[in-house]
């Protein structure tokens, strides 16, 4: 009887070990990013059946019946959601035969050092800025669309979502990436669940007509010869900081640098506000 008691002690000391470890690794709250942005209800929903949280769970090497008992799942549910999350494409096996996430999870401890990797390409996309602001700004003047728009309001915009980022995104693809985003589901797309706010922007994204497009497509080729040279010249490193990320056995190199250029780009985007090139 004595030794049945210890062992009851033993289990609840576990037991507490246990919710008191999945709630620090779950005390941020987590948001999922899609490249392209797909259309509602297309995708997967990981903001529901606790999707999300057992993607954090799984990438921090938490055994499943600590998170079905965690999250009171029978064990009927818990493989409707692994089956979900597998259909997804966003969890695999590894070679021990458990579940690991096939994505990119960025917690805090992986953002800080992301943005301490991106940090060097952040300054000479921000210098690539400064350096083309002028004409950046003469061609901003010639489209229709932005005539009644003072630049200096919608400099933000038109550098994170045009010669930055955003439409630049796709000679980033087409010219460095040289692939398709990977199968999820039926759809394709670059999937990343990061800590909520962590690199993230709430800047809304401009409208232009259709006859504007193409003017827009000159203002973006601006900065694309600079950004690619850089881009190339910094291969190797993005390479060796890959090879040496706890991503390599998750995604694919092409994954991987997608989202690391979209950090770089938004911290390229908050130096030019220190410097005042954004309001």
């Amino acid at each position: 009887m004595k030794k049945f008691l210890i062992l009851l002690a033993v289990l609840a000391i576990v037991s507490c070990s246990n919710k008191k470890e999945i709630h620090e690794l779950l005390k941020d709250e987590y948001q999922a990013s899609y490249i392209p942005q797909p259309q509602k209800d297309s995708v997967l929903n990981v903001d529901k059946n606790h999707h999300k949280e057992i993607l954090v769970l799984l990438n921090n090497g938490i055994d499943e019946e600590v998170i079905k008992e965690y999250f009171n799942l029978t064990d009927v549910k818990y493989k409707e959601v692994i089956n979900e999350l597998y259909g997804e494409g966003l969890i695999k096996k590894d070679e021990e035969n458990k579940f690991v996430p096939a994505c990119m999870i960025v917690d805090g401890q992986n953002g800080a050092q992301i943005k301490n990797e991106v940090k060097n390409v952040s300054r000479i996309f921000a210098e690539i800025i400064v350096d083309r602001y002028s004409q950046i700004k003469a061609a901003y003047s010639k489209i229709p669309s932005f005539k009644n728009i003072p630049f200096d309001s919608s400099a933000g915009l038109i550098i994170n979502n045009a010669v930055l980022n955003g439409l630049q995104t796709k000679n980033i693809n087409e010219k460095f990436v040289k692939a398709d985003p990977p199968k999820h589901g039926a759809r394709r797309y670059y999937f990343l669940l990061q800590r909520k706010n962590y690199f993230s922007s709430n800047e809304k994204i401009f409208e232009a007509s259709k006859a504007d497009e193409k003017k827009i497509e000159e203002m973006t080729s601006i900065t694309s010869e600079d950004i690619l040279n850089q881009l190339e010249i910094n291969r190797p490193l993005f390479v060796k900081n890959f090879l040496n990320s706890p991503y390599k056995d998750k995604v694919s190199f092409r994954e991987w640098f997608v989202w690391i250029y979209q950090f770089a780009c938004k911290d390229a985007v908050e130096i030019l506000k220190q410097r005042k090139f954004i309001k």
